[in-house]
């Protein structure tokens, strides 16, 4: 049985490089996948990394900048051909979490470019991620292999939300926050804390020298501090930095995490792409 495990898509901010695309994570149990996030090129690294389209059962999205969402219509196309030359009556459906105006945007160009999703044997599902949060309701896989929820964040640019991730490793519950981007703020801590996740992957677009706080301050992005400071107030065990800056260099990660450490007493890992934390190591 294929154990759980994370996979990064998509490490870097804004901008994708040939070393880091955009934004994308998979966490892959032994039968199906949930995405969070969805930047472009998310479906070459989900070839790369041996991850059928057809395992993928949830794409949570964190807000509506291009850099999280442009690998969203071109995985559904592709999907849509994959399941229409099964030739068989199995039903799929693809759940997305997304903020109202994206589910929104969503249909509208589905039904433009008239792809699978309009097969009988693939149904596309957009659930808001506000109503989510505010009845707090999970989302839950079809092997009920993974639940998440949306969680609100600070980035300025409208609805934006982390994602909250649970599932069971060694007959424990293992959780998991990802920041998308931008803070977590007063009520998302005060939900982190009674969560107590894991692991905290977190945007971490800027070091926190005054420069970069400053810039960070400005583009309403988190910076190394910050990710460090909530990793340690939640009391996670490992942190994990992505959505770097392409400006910063193979020195300043080292940087990264030595200045992470200085807050945070658990492990820090740089996310790179492609690269994988196995769940079972994680200490629960």
């Amino acid at each position: 049985m294929t154990k759980k495990q994370i996979i990064f898509l998509g490490t870097t901010a804004s901008i994708p490089s040939i070393e880091r695309f955009t934004q994308s994570i998979a966490i892959c149990g032994s039968k199906e996948c949930v995405l969070l996030d969805a930047g472009e090129g998310m479906q070459i690294r989900l070839s790369s990394a041996g991850i059928d389209h057809r395992r993928v059962k949830i794409i949570a999205i964190t807000h509506i900048h291009g850099d999280h969402v442009h690998g969203l219509l071109p995985f559904i196309e592709s999907l849509g051909l994959k399941i229409s030359s099964q030739k068989t009556a199995e039903r799929y459906t693809l759940k997305i979490i997304a903020p109202l105006n994206l589910c929104k945007y969503l249909y509208t160009a589905l039904d433009i470019i008239k792809v699978g999703y309009q097969d009988e044997n693939l149904e596309i599902q957009c659930a808001e991620a506000r109503h989510l949060y505010q009845y707090d309701t999970f989302i839950t896989s079809p092997s009920r292999e993974f639940s998440l929820i949306p969680i609100p964040v600070e980035h300025g640019y409208g609805e934006t939300y982390g994602y909250y991730v649970k599932t069971e490793v060694k007959k424990n519950t293992l959780g998991l926050f990802y920041s998308g981007d931008g803070v977590c703020g007063r009520v998302c801590i005060e939900k982190l804390k009674v969560a107590k996740p894991n692991i905290i992957i977190h945007e971490a677009t800027f070091l926190d020298y005054p420069m970069d706080r400053a810039r960070a301050y400005e583009s309403m992005h988190s910076t190394v501090w910050e990710a460090a400071n909530l990793a340690e107030e939640v009391g996670a065990s490992l942190l994990v930095l992505t959505h770097i800056s392409a400006r910063y260099r193979d020195e300043d990660l080292r940087d990264y995490v030595s200045r992470a450490r200085r807050v945070f007493r658990g492990d820090v890992v740089i996310a790179e792409d492609l690269a994988k934390i196995p769940l079972n190591i994680i200490q629960i």
